[in-house]
């Protein structure tokens, strides 16, 4: 009589807290966020492997562009200024437009042919002159959302000072030139050209021996199953890899989780079959989307995902077709005791000219909030510290790594660092998880670790991932979603 009226306010808690965090924006579910610092406003990157280096050399985009930049990291957790609201997401939704649009008319006049991609970046780099630093990431917001939209009917259809009622995003009666203040804008003129400074980080590494330099691609949240549209971006993505290959001598492909949109069985044969139309080998991690089966009316009674991922995907770590790779797959199932159910945690670990990657699944097997009616697995990610879990196989795989060893790349589908807007107990780990990772990192600290690549938040992100200790230059790099721009990075190690 005691204990049910507490858990239910807590449920109630729960419920509320979670209504509060989609009021702000549906983080994970709409798509993409972008915003100062945290969010790199561009389609497809490149990352050289050098840590304490965030300089810039060049950009592909079908051409080469002379873009030096530093990346700043003093906003991770600032807070909205005190007193102030934001605007009504309508109106200032209509705002940021008609900025927009106003913005880009020089752009678009000095070079009618400009690629999709430039304009995606002078556009997103508008919203960060434009606006202070909490307003720039909603402003990114609601770039990336219409990005393609405003290209075509901007750039192609020629017709700028329409967009944003086509797009309605405003009333009939706004076009551009109409545009009204808006409190966190600012309302300086603005003109972009193609020497604008963008935020695009690349890094090399000067460490590994020479003769072992090579390529590789960074996808991730494709998500197949979710819509035409998320398949269709997918497969322009890899077509976009495919006509790289030999200009930028791409080696392998890496796809950091949520492969499928609901782990449904459709959905995994659908998948392998549109990464089997990339031209190099390919290597797929395991997210929180492909952990539980369901649809719009059905849900698996526990969690089988991984045990789908495995029938789907297993022969890319015993026969990884990629000369001089050794590659080390977790090929067993394990009680886990926090639920008690039977899980097979996709962890795996490759070693490849000098460079040992970890590919850790952290994935929460819970279930998502029924209270809400969210079916499938909960967002966020645990240490599985139990045998045949994540924490051992990071621990047992760091002992064994080799002695000439010239980077430790750990690659997961969920990020450590999160921007202060997203709480990390539910869409990623627990502050406690992350300090119990570090302290086992800090046990190998004598290994060169350059940092994690990871996804889930559909958002570009080039920092550090926020360990403590004499873990501070460990860095983050997050890869935006293929399924909303077709995105992935473009990785050297040199």
């Amino acid at each position: 009589w005691i204990w049910n009226p507490l858990l239910n306010c807590g449920r109630v808690a729960l419920v509320i807290l979670v209504l509060a965090l989609s009021a702000i924006g549906s983080i994970l579910c709409v798509g993409r966020v972008a915003g100062h610092a945290w969010f790199l406003p561009h389609h497809s990157g490149e990352v050289r492997v050098r840590p304490h280096t965030h300089t810039v050399p060049e950009y592909d985009d079908g051409q080469q562009h002379a873009i030096t930049t530093t990346i700043p990291h003093t906003h991770l957790h600032e807070a909205s200024p005190p007193g102030v609201v934001a605007p009504v997401p309508s109106t200032f939704e209509c705002d940021v437009c008609l900025l927009i649009i106003e913005g880009v008319q020089a752009l678009v006049k000095e070079n009618p042919n400009v690629s999709e991609t430039d304009f995606h970046k002078q556009t997103n780099q508008l919203c960060l002159d434009s606006f202070e630093v909490w307003l720039a990431g909603y402003c990114m917001y609601v770039v990336d959302e219409n990005a393609l939209e405003f290209y075509d009917i901007v750039v192609l259809k020629q017709n700028p000072p329409n967009a944003c009622a086509m797009l309605d995003l405003c009333p009939q009666n706004k076009t551009a030139g109409s545009r009204p203040s808006a409190d966190g804008v600012k309302m300086s003129p603005h003109t972009l050209n193609k020497s604008s400074p963008i935020s695009v980080a690349e890094h090399t590494d000067g460490k590994t021996a020479a003769g072992a330099s090579f390529n590789f691609v960074v996808m991730s949240d494709t998500h197949i199953g979710e819509s035409p549209t998320a398949t269709a971006l997918t497969n322009s993505a890899i077509r976009k890899i495919n006509s790289l290959i030999d200009s930028k001598a791409i080696e392998f492909v890496f796809i950091t989780g949520d492969v499928t949109n609901s782990a449904m069985p459709a959905q995994w044969i659908s998948s392998r079959q549109i990464y089997d139309q990339l031209k190099v080998p390919y290597f797929p991690l395991f997210g929180n989307h492909d952990v539980w089966s369901y649809n719009s009316t059905w849900e698996e009674k526990h969690p089988t995902g991984d045990a789908q991922f495995a029938r789907t995907y297993s022969d890319r770590f015993f026969n990884p077709k990629l000369r001089g790779a050794e590659i080390t797959y977790n090929n067993k199932s394990c009680h886990n005791p926090i639920h008690n159910i039977t899980s097979w945690f996709q962890n795996w670990e490759m070693r490849y000219k000098g460079v040992l990657f970890l590919a850790l699944d952290w994935n929460s097997r819970d279930t998502a909030v029924q209270d809400l009616n969210y079916k499938g697995a909960w967002p966020g990610a645990g240490l599985q510290d139990f045998p045949g879990g994540t924490l051992p196989f990071l621990r047992e795989r760091l002992a064994l790594a080799p002695k000439n060893v010239t980077n430790v790349v750990l690659m997961q589908h969920h990020p450590f660092a999160m921007p202060w807007f997203i709480p990390e107990a539910i869409y990623s780990f627990p502050q406690g998880s992350v300090d119990a990772i570090q302290r086992t990192l800090q046990q190998y600290r004598h290994l060169p670790f350059w940092g994690l690549l990871a996804g889930h938040l559909h958002i570009w992100y080039d920092g550090t991932g926020g360990l403590g200790g004499d873990m501070t230059g460990f860095k983050q790099w997050l890869t935006e979603a293929a399924k909303t721009s077709s995105a992935f990075t473009l990785v050297r190690v040199q």
